[in-house]
């Protein structure tokens, strides 16, 4: 009994107990822990570019939108 209990023991040394499946699975946990904070700035940043873009374009459309009922306004004043 203890000859099998003493080579199960050196068999369990001889391998680490995670498997292969689990250990790669750790690894990438592991990179994704790492990683999230750098993951999550530059989705902070791609957001504030959209951000930025979207308020450039809103602006360059009220500014048409200003000039456009400046234009009829004009017109409306010169016919009164």
């Amino acid at each position: 009994m203890s000859a099998a209990m003493h080579q199960q023991v050196s068999h369990e040394t001889k391998h680490p107990f995670f498997t292969t499946k689990f250990s790669t699975s750790s690894l990438y946990l592991t990179l994704f822990i790492l990683f999230s904070p750098f993951i999550s700035l530059s989705l902070k940043k791609t957001m504030r570019e959209r951000e930025k873009k979207t308020e450039q374009k809103n602006l360059k459309n009220s500014n048409l939108q200003d000039k456009v009922s400046g234009k009829r306004n004009s017109k409306n004043n010169l016919k009164a």
